[in-house]
């Protein structure tokens, strides 16, 4: 608990603060999209059958992949599997690797990304 609260007591930079809302109002924006690509991946299972941190966790990672390519796809990857090594098992965080692994060999064969969003005027501007 002490070390929850130690982190607790650092607040974000602005560079921080502007991957939050990035990534925040990306995923909110291109939510449908994302879970589509979670279910298309999830090969036998429904999207609802996921569990909820899971499917959040990859979401972000989606995004991320998809939408900004200074985050390196191993670097989403490797990021959502740690942090989901602390709020699911050992076979959800399996799922969530191998999701995002074909997610990024089928998807991202070139390293383009589909789409560069970008940032609003008023943080790049900061």
């Amino acid at each position: 608990m002490a070390e929850a609260e130690e982190l607790y007591r650092e607040f974000p930079d602005k560079e921080q603060l502007a991957y939050i809302r990035q990534v925040i109002e990306g995923v909110g924006r291109h939510g449908y999209e994302l879970d589509s690509d979670i279910e298309r991946y999830a090969k036998g299972w429904k999207f609802s059958r996921i569990p909820r941190v899971a499917a959040a966790i990859m979401r972000v990672a989606m995004y991320e992949i998809l939408y900004m390519p200074e985050v390196p796809n191993g670097a989403a990857i490797n990021e959502a599997v740690e942090i989901a090594k602390h709020y699911e098992d050992d076979k959800v965080v399996s799922f969530i690797n191998g999701i995002l692994g074909s997610f990024v060999r089928t998807e991202c064969a070139e390293p383009e990304v589909r789409n560069v969003e970008a940032q609003p005027e008023t943080e790049a501007q900061e």
